[in-house]
């Protein structure tokens, strides 16, 4: 689990966001960063990643 997701956790169980970030050792801004970049949905490489992998599946299960 990565720190900012440990923030998160805390943060659903009520913790403040400071608190959080200053028991995981991350600044509030980098989880903040870290939360945009999630939300903003998957990144083009990681869609690429997607599409290469069903490629890499098909191809082997029709070698079977």
């Amino acid at each position: 689990m990565s720190r900012y997701c440990h923030v998160n956790a805390m943060k659903a169980e009520r913790f403040s966001v400071q608190a959080a970030c200053d028991a995981a050792e991350v600044s509030t801004s980098a989880y903040y960063e870290w939360k945009k970049k999630g939300s903003a949905g998957p990144s083009a490489q990681q869609r690429a990643e997607v599409i290469l992998l069903a490629e890499i599946r098909e191809i082997h299960s029709a070698m079977d």
